[in-house]
Protein backbone atom coordinates (compact mmCIF):
# COMPACT_ATOMS: atom_id res chain seq x y z
CA UNK A 1 0.00 0.00 0.00
CA UNK A 2 1.40 3.33 -0.69
CA UNK A 3 1.77 6.54 1.77
CA UNK A 4 -0.36 9.05 1.28
CA UNK A 5 1.92 12.29 2.22
CA UNK A 6 -0.55 15.54 2.87
CA UNK A 7 0.04 18.91 0.91
CA UNK A 8 -0.56 22.30 2.51
CA UNK A 9 -2.09 24.33 0.18
CA UNK A 10 -2.24 28.13 0.32
CA UNK A 11 -3.79 30.32 -1.85
CA UNK A 12 -2.33 33.89 -2.87
CA UNK A 13 -3.69 37.16 -3.08
CA UNK A 14 -2.07 39.99 -5.49
CA UNK A 15 -2.73 43.58 -4.77
CA UNK A 16 0.10 45.79 -2.56
CA UNK A 17 -2.06 45.62 0.49
CA UNK A 18 1.14 44.69 2.33
CA UNK A 19 4.44 45.86 2.20
CA UNK A 20 7.45 43.57 0.28
CA UNK A 21 8.62 42.97 4.18
CA UNK A 22 5.13 42.48 5.94
CA UNK A 23 4.47 40.31 3.19
CA UNK A 24 7.49 38.27 3.81
CA UNK A 25 7.16 38.24 7.06
CA UNK A 26 3.82 36.86 6.75
CA UNK A 27 5.29 33.98 4.28
CA UNK A 28 8.19 33.22 6.92
CA UNK A 29 5.17 32.51 9.77
CA UNK A 30 3.19 30.20 6.93
CA UNK A 31 6.21 27.96 6.66
CA UNK A 32 7.30 27.80 9.90
CA UNK A 33 3.37 26.87 11.04
CA UNK A 34 3.68 24.26 7.48
CA UNK A 35 6.91 22.64 9.21
CA UNK A 36 4.71 21.88 12.39
CA UNK A 37 2.49 19.64 10.52
CA UNK A 38 3.27 16.03 10.36
CA UNK A 39 4.44 14.94 7.40
CA UNK A 40 3.75 17.88 5.27
CA UNK A 41 7.20 18.54 2.91
CA UNK A 42 5.25 19.61 -0.01
CA UNK A 43 3.02 23.07 -0.45
CA UNK A 44 0.79 23.82 -3.47
CA UNK A 45 1.00 27.84 -3.64
CA UNK A 46 -2.49 28.60 -5.45
CA UNK A 47 -3.00 32.17 -7.16
CA UNK A 48 -5.98 33.64 -6.37
CA UNK A 49 -8.32 33.91 -9.43
CA UNK A 50 -11.57 35.38 -9.69
CA UNK A 51 -13.51 32.32 -11.02
CA UNK A 52 -15.69 32.47 -7.74
CA UNK A 53 -16.05 35.93 -7.85
CA UNK A 54 -20.04 35.75 -8.82
CA UNK A 55 -21.23 33.09 -6.04
CA UNK A 56 -18.69 34.84 -3.45
CA UNK A 57 -20.84 38.21 -3.83
CA UNK A 58 -24.34 36.52 -3.76
CA UNK A 59 -23.19 34.86 -0.94
CA UNK A 60 -21.77 37.66 1.14
CA UNK A 61 -21.32 41.13 1.21
CA UNK A 62 -17.65 41.41 1.65
CA UNK A 63 -16.83 43.99 -1.31
CA UNK A 64 -13.17 43.90 -0.50
CA UNK A 65 -12.76 40.33 -1.95
CA UNK A 66 -14.04 41.82 -5.04
CA UNK A 67 -11.17 44.07 -5.14
CA UNK A 68 -8.63 41.64 -4.74
CA UNK A 69 -6.20 40.99 -7.17
CA UNK A 70 -4.62 37.70 -9.01
CA UNK A 71 -1.02 38.22 -7.94
CA UNK A 72 1.78 38.50 -10.81
CA UNK A 73 4.00 35.37 -11.89
CA UNK A 74 6.97 37.33 -10.32
CA UNK A 75 5.34 37.48 -6.63
CA UNK A 76 4.09 34.22 -7.20
CA UNK A 77 8.32 32.75 -7.83
CA UNK A 78 9.10 34.62 -4.96
CA UNK A 79 6.38 33.38 -2.68
CA UNK A 80 7.59 29.61 -3.94
CA UNK A 81 11.59 30.95 -3.56
CA UNK A 82 10.53 31.54 0.04
CA UNK A 83 9.14 28.42 1.14
CA UNK A 84 11.83 26.38 -0.83
CA UNK A 85 14.43 28.29 1.15
CA UNK A 86 12.51 26.34 4.18
CA UNK A 87 13.07 23.41 2.47
CA UNK A 88 9.89 22.85 1.30
CA UNK A 89 8.59 21.58 -2.23
CA UNK A 90 6.82 23.71 -4.11
CA UNK A 91 4.16 23.94 -7.02
CA UNK A 92 2.52 26.76 -8.56
CA UNK A 93 -1.05 25.97 -9.27
CA UNK A 94 -3.17 23.27 -8.43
Amino acid sequence: MRKVRPVYRSVQLGGNKHSRRTAGHRRRKVSRFAKTLNGVNKIDILPYNRGGLEKSVRLSDNFELMQTETPSDETMEGIAETFRRHGFEVKIGG
